[in-house]
Parts: C-alpha cells; structure tokens; sequence
C-alpha cells in the first residue's frame, strides 16, 4: 500500500513539472518542436537543420571559464533580488561537477528554468554560454543511455495552431526545442492531458513516444532516476535536439489526440541528410568560434556572427593565416547590414594584414601561420589545367611539385611536358617558364619538384630524368638553365633560411644537404643514406623533403608509407605519420608524397594512394582528412594521385592532382 502510494505521487511529481514546463512553453511564442521543410529530402537551410546543425556545434566547442563567469554574471543579473536563487546560484557555481549535471537539472531551480527557456526560444547567446553544461547533460545521457526498447508518454496541452501543423506532418520528421521529460505511466499521462487549463486555443494532447537505444547514438535518452533530486520519479529524459517521426495522429476518447511519435535512428534515411549536412558545414572534431560565427552569418543572425569572428580573432597569434578570411567575413557581413564605412574598416584591414604577411619566403620551408583548427572547401577551384591531358598552355600532362609565390602565381614542375609552368589567378592559359628550347642542354626531362630562392632570385628545378638539378633566373619569360648538381637522382628539394639546398636522393635512399658558398659536388648526407630499408636510419625512396626553422628534416618515405622526421645531427629518424605499413584508415598513409609542416608541428600530406590530403597534429597516432578522401575520381571534391602541396600568404591550400592534370586550390575557412 506504501509503495502504491510513493508511486502514485512521485507520478504526480513528475507529470507536474511537466505540466509546469508545458505552461512555460505556451507562455513563450515558440513551438515545441521544429518541422522539417520535407518528406525525404530535408531543405537546407530550413529551421530544422540549422537547429541540429546549432546543437552539433555547440556539442564539440571547446567550454572555457571566460564564458562560464560571463554566465554567472548575466544569472546574477537576472536574480538579483530572488535571495534564493542567488543563494542556488552560488552553490552551483562553487560545488558544480560533471557527474552531478542531471541532479541540478531536476532540482527546481534556475538551471531548469534559464536552460530550457534558451533552448525554446532559441536564445543563441544563452545556448553558446551554457554549451558546456548542455555537454556535460549529453555526455550523462549517453552514460545512462536505456538499454531496452520503451514506450514512453507525455500529456500536456499545445495550441491548436501547433497540433495542425504536427498534423500535416505525419510521416515526416520533428525536432524537439528542448529536454524533453516523459513518463512511463500511460494512464497519469493521460489524465494530466486533460486536465490542463482549459482554452479555446489550446488542445490536450497525449504523446506516446516509442524509442529503442539500440537505433541512436547522437541524442541519448536515459532513465534518469538515480541521478536525479527526485528518484522515485522515474523520469525518462530525452536529450533536446532529439528527432522523431510522427506516425500517427488520432482521438480515441475526446477531447484527447493521442500523437504516436517514434524516435529516429541514426542510420534513418532523412537523418542522415540531415548529419551529412552538418558535417559538411562543422566540419569533424572540435568546433570553433570560427565554425559558430559562419553558421551564425548563414542564418542571418548578423550581430552575433560579427561578435563570435570578433571574439575569434582574439584568440588567434598576429600572423594566423585565418585573420584575412575572418576580416574579409566581418566586411561582407557589414556590407550585407548596410553598414559600407564599417566594411571599409575591415576591408582596409584584411589589406593591411596582406601587405605584412607577404614577405616569407616562398619556398617548401617557410609557411604562413595555420590554425590548428583550421578548415578548407570541400570542393576545389581549378586553376592550372583541368582541360585534360596535353601540351596546351591550358593543359598540363601529369603534374608533379608546385610552389605559390607572393602574388598568387603557381608554378608547376608539368612533369610529361618537359617544361615548368607560371599561371596566374584568374587566368586559363599559364605561360612556360622554362622548357621547349631548342638546345638539348636547355632542355628539361621529367621535372619533378621546384623551389624559388628569393635571395638569388631564381628557381631551382630538379630535372629528374636528366639526373641533375638546375637553376634558372626569374627575370625572363623563357629563360636558360644552370646545371649546379649533376649525376643524382633527385626528386624532392628544399631551402633553409640559410639558403642551404637539401635535395632527397632516391638512388642511395638519402638525403643531401649543400650548404651555400660549399662545394656542389658531393654534399653531405643528413638523413638516411643506409641503403633501403624500413629501420629508422633508412628510407625506401625518399620523395620530398621538408626543412623547418631547427633545420629538422621531414622526409615522405614513398615505398615505406611514412614520414620520418630527423632532428639535426641525428643518426636515425622518427616516423611522425603514418603506420608501419600502407592503409586506408586515419592511422595509416599509402605511398605519400608531398609534405609541408607549419610553425606548431602540424604536418600536411599529400596522401597519394588514398586520393586524399591529410592533417597530423604533432604527436597523435592518427591524422584527420582535409581535402579529398572522396574516392578517386574528377570531381571537385575529390582527386586522383595529388602529389605535391602549397599554401599561399592567406593559408589557402593548392594541390597537384597528377591523374587529372590539374592543379587544384582549396580554399581556407
């Protein structure tokens, strides 16, 4: 008899506070649940994507305690004359855990109440400050995710005008605006339903929701029982964002609609558009203010898009290549206001920042500063190429190394063509730089990689199949060569900022080094030259080579499926990327090519087997796609055996892809 009535009351509890939130949902303007725009194919961006597309964003944004007191504060503000909540406030604030994140969402407090009506009425701001207690509600959620199928029930009113609208959307799919709290007792349910204030715009409603564990992973719902202020309640809570689809709408006694709503799976045809959609506009792994800013502008949300870009600049060292897309963002966003002086402002910075940022080097040793969050387009532009193989100045015939100088021109060692050639921005045919002379001297053979020395002003060019290494002057269109290394097999070259040459020797498995004003003759093995092999003192066909500000040298062991990096005077190397064999998976390269590593460590690699460019943070076991990875094929968001990698002064990312001679530029986000 006790237990009857513990139960009986706890369910009361519980269908009160959800008869509790219904009210505070009605008393706001917002709906409930956001629709989607359509049947199969969801309509980009409709307010039902950008909602999910919000919640992932925040999800995988990094919290920091900045926003956390800028939080408190705006609290503070809000209960300043509720002793209580003040008091609730401060005892948050100093006790807070993550494992307690469910217990101080039941207790009737301000976190129930600020959070839910954020989320209803989709307050952004507020959202963005409590991101990380919303990860830290997600993360407890999946923790307890249920185990078995259930059935679960929420009674309440909606307004009429809502109910019609679930209505025509039978078979399609919602979203809820918030935590959603259901019970397990179908009969008090549906007395709560009915009970509710009486009015002529609004309809009690029975919800019956059914939801198997076993079909989702991004929104958890849980028995929260056990963490919560009220155990007894058995309350099953489903992670705000969460996606059902609407299966049946109907009255059994009047004046009740029952609605029968299904909880949908991951792998559900609609939702994946929908994850597809985000991923292709968050990118994967963690988000940035960067990331919210765009999806912010995106959404017409123009004040806070300008705020979060502000926000990000901050946090950003004075040479990030990020800067000039962030201020180029800021200006179009104060144009699109109205705002012309104040985009003026910023146009004149993002001109600023170019003029300050061009005086590197231009050269596989130097790199603009690269954000380690850093993004780029999914799809490319051509600029080099692209019109199929041949020997028109709009073709090139299976490139190899490439280079971008200050100005944007890219220079391109056209491998089969026997020549190197300039193309500038914006234009479809390049010129030839060197090559097609008639002297057999002058003549190149297979070059494969090319360099520009500023302080001597000219190019060097490794001319692989006339085993040697040539330099030309840049003040002619058409110029002649120098042959200043002759009798090696070279593929790869570098530059220091001492203007030392390092060139990687792929007959003796090596890599040379020549300082300038020494003898060219023979050189100096630095890495490898311990015939071929796969232990760290040895390579098997070095590819191109890589020299950073310590005069580390990074190497693409082709044939090993690695990148081995030697610090200098090492006697043997460490590998830095990739496995101990090829792979397809994010922990392996198959047979790379070109390499540039930025100013953190960070290196870029053209993966060339894998049709992809991949990313490796210093010191993780696996690295992370951004460019291709799409199979292999022509498209603009996929290539075919890229080769070889450059980043102009804004952080922009051109790539050789051989196969479909081409030269392809991925623009930075």
């Amino acid at each position: 008899m006790v237990t009857t009535l513990q139960y009986f009351v706890s369910t009361i509890r519980l269908n009160f506070r959800i008869h509790k939130q219904e009210e505070e949902s009605s008393s706001s303007s917002n709906n409930m649940f956001t629709a989607s725009a359509g049947n199969s194919t969801l309509e980009v961006g409709g307010e039902f994507v950008f909602l999910q597309t919000l919640i992932d964003c925040l999800l995988r944004m990094k919290p920091n305690k900045q926003d956390i007191n800028e939080l408190i504060c705006e609290l503070e503000k809000k209960y300043e004359n509720n002793t209580t909540m003040l008091n609730c406030l401060h005892n948050f604030h100093d006790t807070y855990s993550r494992d307690k994140t469910i217990y101080w969402y039941s207790k009737e407090s301000f976190f129930y109440e600020t959070i839910n009506t954020a989320l209803r009425q989709q307050d952004i701001h507020t959202m963005f400050l409590w991101r990380s207690f919303l990860f830290d509600m997600y993360h407890q959620l999946r923790e307890l995710q249920s185990e078995q199928k259930i059935k679960v029930y929420r009674g309440q009113n909606v307004s009429k005008r809502e109910l019609e609208t679930l209505k025509k959307r039978i078979g399609k799919l919602i979203s809820v605006n918030s935590f959603l709290s259901t019970s397990i007792d179908r009969t008090m349910a549906a007395f709560f339903a009915d009970s509710g204030a009486k009015s002529d715009d609004l309809a009690p409603v029975l919800f019956e929701i059914e939801a198997d564990p076993l079909m989702v992973d991004t929104k958890p719902f849980a028995d929260i029982s056990k963490h919560s202020q009220h155990p007894d309640e058995q309350e099953i809570l489903f992670m705000f964002g969460s996606i059902f689809r609407v299966v049946k709408i109907h009255q059994e006694i009047e004046p009740v609609w029952i609605i029968e709503m299904k909880l949908c799976d991951d792998d559900d045809e609609d939702v994946q558009e929908v994850l597809e959609y985000m991923q292709k506009q968050n990118g994967k792994g963690e988000t940035n203010l960067q990331t919210l800013a765009k999806l912010m502008w995106q959404m017409g949300h123009h004040d806070l898009a300008k705020k979060y870009y502000v926000h990000f600049l901050k946090d950003l060292q004075s040479d990030d290549a990020l800067q000039l897309s962030v201020y180029e963002d800021i200006a179009a966003i104060e144009s699109q206001k109205g705002d012309y002086n104040g985009s003026m402002k910023w146009k004149q910075k993002a001109l600023e920042f170019e003029r300050l940022n061009t005086a590197f080097h231009s050269n596989n040793s130097r790199v603009p500063t690269i954000h380690s969050s850093a993004r780029w387009a999914r799809k490319a532009i051509t600029v080099a190429g692209g019109h199929g193989l041949g020997k028109g100045l709009n073709q090139l015939y299976l490139p190899e190394g490439l280079i971008v100088d200050d100005d944007r021109t890219v220079y391109i060692a056209d491998w089969w063509n026997n020549r190197v050639m300039a193309c500038k921005q914006n234009e479809i045919e390049g010129c030839i730089v060197v090559g097609e002379n008639r002297d057999e001297l002058e003549e190149l053979f297979r070059p494969s990689d090319l360099i520009i020395d500023k302080e001597q002003d000219c190019f060097i060019i490794s001319d692989n199949g006339k085993r040697r290494v040539v330099r030309c002057s840049r003040e002619n269109t058409v110029t002649s060569v120098e042959t200043i290394l002759d009798n090696i097999l070279c593929w790869g070259l570098t530059i220091d900022d001492e203007g030392s040459l390092y060139v990687t020797d792929i007959e003796k498995h090596a890599v040379r080094r020549y300082r300038r004003g020494e003898n060219m003759t023979t050189g100096t093995i630095v890495a490898g030259g311990n015939k071929r092999g796969k232990l760290n003192n040895q390579f098997n066909t070095p590819l191109y080579v890589f020299v950073d500000s310590e005069h580390a040298i990074y190497v693409s062991d082709h044939e090993n499926h690695r990148v081995m990096k030697w610090v200098e005077g090492a006697t043997e190397g460490i590998r830095v990327a990739g496995g101990q064999s090829a792979g397809q998976d994010l922990a392996h390269l198959w047979y790379p090519n070109g390499i540039i590593v930025d100013k953190e460590g960070t290196i870029y690699i053209a993966d060339s087997q894998n049709h992809r460019v991949m990313r490796w943070h210093q010191g993780e076991p696996q690295g992370e796609l951004v460019a291709g990875g799409h199979g292999q094929g022509e498209n603009d968001d996929q290539l075919n055996e890229p080769k070889s990698l450059s980043f102009d002064n804004n952080g922009n990312m051109y790539v050789t892809d051989k196969n479909n001679h081409r030269v392809q530029l991925f623009s930075i986000h």
